[in-house]
C-alpha cells in the first residue's frame, strides 16, 4: 500500500506492525536512556532475530516483532504503536506493509522506523526539534547517533522526521532485503499412496512454509518421477519466484485391488474364488480367520501368478465359521507392493 513521500505527519501505516519495547529499569513512566543529552540513541529491537523471510507474508510481521517485545536491556523507551516494517521502493517514497496475504518481497530493501518521544524529560537538542515532518538524512544533524543492533548506523542512510504535533522523532533504519526461503523447509501434507491406474499418476500436496500455504505454479511446480507402474514414486517440489530449493517426497502407487466372487462351504473346509488382475500384478495373498476383521488366528497363502484365481483350503474343523479377503501384489525391485484388500466374505465349513 502506498503511503507517500517520506512523509509522517498523517499515518505511516494503517497498521502498526510491532509492540513497544519497555524500559526493564525505573519505575512509573519509561524513560530514555541517559546517553539521548549527548546526542546518542540506542535502540534494543534487534532485526537479527526477527529472521525475516519470504515464506512470511506480510501481516505475520507484526507476530514477529511482538515476539522481541520486553526484550530491552538498555532502559531505552521505542513508544507504543511505533515500531513499524517498511520496505523501501525507489529512492523517493515509502510504501508500508498492511496486513494482507501477500508475501514478503525478496526483491524490496526493507526498513525499520521506530517512534522516539519527545516529552521523556531528556533535554532534545533544539536542531532535532526543529527537523522537518519528511524524511531527511541524519547526517544534516552532526553528533547525533544511532546506534542499532550494537552498531553506529550510517548517517547518510538512516532517515529521521518530526511528527506534525512534535511530539515524536521518528528514525528510519535499513534493515536489508529478506532471506530468500528454501521449499526445503515447507510442511508438506496431502500427499498419499495411490493405486495403479494405467496413467501417470499425481498428487494435490498442500505445501506450507510459516503457516502459509503456497501456491502451485506461482510459488513452486511439481515434477514425477516413476509415477506411472506400481512401486515407489516421487514427487519433487521445486522453489519458484520467491522461492528456492527443492524437497523430495515419496509415495506408493498399489495394485488394482480384486472382489471375491463366491465361497462355497465344503466338508471341513471351503473354497475361494475371485477375480483376476492381470496388469501390474504377480500374484495374489489369501487370508482367512474365525476373527471377522481377520486380524487374530489368521492364516495366509501366497497364490503365484495373475492368471489363477481359485484356491481349497482342507483339514478345517466342521461346522466353524471363517472370514476370508483376498489382495493382489506385485514384485519390483526386491519389494512386494499390495493392492487395498477385497471386501470381506464368510463362509462356514460343512
Amino acid at each position: 500500500m502506498r503511503e507517500g513521500k517520506r512523509t509522517f505527519g498523517k499515518p505511516v501505516l494503517y497498521l502498526v506492525l510491532a509492540a513497544c519495547l519497555l524500559a526493564v529499569a525505573g519505575i512509573g513512566r519509561p524513560v530514555y536512556a541517559s546517553d539521548i543529552s549527548r546526542g546518542r540513541v540506542r535502540l534494543s529491537l534487534d532485526t537479527s532475530k526477527i529472521h525475516l523471510q519470504t515464506g512470511y507474508r506480510e501481516g505475520q510481521v507484526q507476530d514477529i516483532f511482538e515476539d522481541l517485545a520486553g526484550t530491552s536491556t538498555t532502559g531505552v523507551w521505542i513508544d507504543t504503536g511505533n515500531c513499524f516494517l517498511l520496505y523501501l521502493y525507489g529512492n523517493t517514497e515509502w510504501y508500508g506493509i498492511g496486513m494482507g496475504d501477500s508475501m514478503i518481497d525478496r526483491d524490496r530493501t526493507y526498513a525499520v522506523m521506530i517512534g522516539l518521544g519527545l516529552d521523556n524529560g531528556y533535554k532534545w537538542t533544539d536542531a532535532l526539534r526543529s527537523c522537518p515532518s519528511y524524511s531527511v538524512p541524519l547526517s544534516k544533524y552532526p553528533g547525533f547517533e544511532v546506534v542499532f543492533n550494537g552498531k553506529v548506523m550510517d548517517p547518510n542512510r538512516t532517515w529521521i522526521a518530526l511528527s506534525t504535533d512534535q511530539k515524536m522523532l521518528r528514525v528510519t533504519i535499513p534493515v536489508g532485503r529478506p532471506a530468500v526461503t528454501s521449499v526445503a523447509k515447507a510442511a508438506v501434507t496431502g500427499i498419499a499412496d495411490k493405486t495403479y491406474t494405467g496413467s501417470s499418476i499425481t498428487q494435490s500436496p498442500v505445501v506450507k512454509i510459516a503457516g502459509n500455504t503456497l501456491t502451485k505454479g506461482t510459488d513452486y511446480t511439481l515434477a514425477y518421477r516413476n509415477n506411472k507402474n506400481v512401486g515407489k514414486a516421487t514427487v519433487t517440489i521445486t522453489g519458484k519466484g520467491q522461492f528456492t530449493g527443492t524437497l523430495k517426497k515419496e509415495f506408493i502407487i498399489k495394485p488394482k485391488k480384486t472382489t471375491i466372487r463366491y465361497v462355497e462351504s465344503r466338508k471341513n473346509g471351503f473354497a475361494v474364488c475371485w477375480n483376476r488382475v492381470t496388469e501390474q500384478a504377480d500374484g495374489y495373498l489369501v487370508r482367512y480367520s474365525t476373527d471377522s476383521s481377520i486380524r487374530k488366528n489368521l492364516r495366509s497363502k501366497w497364490v503365484s501368478g495373475n492368471t489363477k484365481n481359485f484356491m481349497s483350503f482342507t483339514n478345517l474343523p466342521a461346522k466353524t465359521k471363517y472370514y476370508v479377503h483376498v489382495a493382489v501384489y506385485k514384485c519390483r525391485d526386491g519389494v512386494k507392493y499390495y493392492s487395498d484388500w477385497s471386501p470381506t466374505k464368510a463362509v462356514v465349513t460343512k
